[in-house]
């Protein structure tokens, strides 16, 4: 398999060049703690005790994954592990926004059963990826 050509770090000022992703480790390292340091805990974007209490609950009823490969048998069927948002709230982005309407309604789409769905944690990173642009996806519904 053909390698990628290297680009320059898309760091200002460092010459190192890179083959797979936008910034050499070093820089790489750098971005991911200062995403970190400025992230809001779980808890505070709404992952708390009570949170953790009704997850725990939704997935004792319903014990397999729901999504729709599993649903439709395109996999086998695998234990529900983690309780997925079918909708994303983004409450931590509604919180950092200091809207208190937009609060509202990503808390509301956050307690909202109807927007839950039991699912296997290998299915819910392969969704989560998918929209938020991981393994190197832009962000669904975004032009890369």
């Amino acid at each position: 398999m053909p390698t990628r050509s290297p680009k320059p770090c898309k760091q200002f000022g460092c010459r190192a060049l890179v083959t797979d992703g936008a910034y050499c480790p070093l820089h790489t390292k750098v971005k991911q703690k200062q995403v970190e340091e400025t992230r809001l805990t779980s808890s505070e974007r709404g992952y708390d005790y009570k949170w953790q209490q009704a997850s725990k609950g939704f997935l004792g009823k319903h014990p397999l994954c729901e999504c729709p490969d599993c649903e439709a048998g395109n996999i086998r069927v695998r234990p529900s592990e983690v309780l997925d948002h079918i909708i994303p709230h983004k409450l931590g982005d509604a919180i950092e926004s200091g809207d208190p309407e937009r609060i509202a309604i990503a808390r509301s789409l956050f307690w909202d059963r109807n927007n839950w769905m039991a699912m296997n944690k290998q299915c819910h990173d392969k969704k989560t990826a998918t929209q938020d642009g991981g393994f190197g996806r832009g962000r669904a519904g975004q032009k890369s």
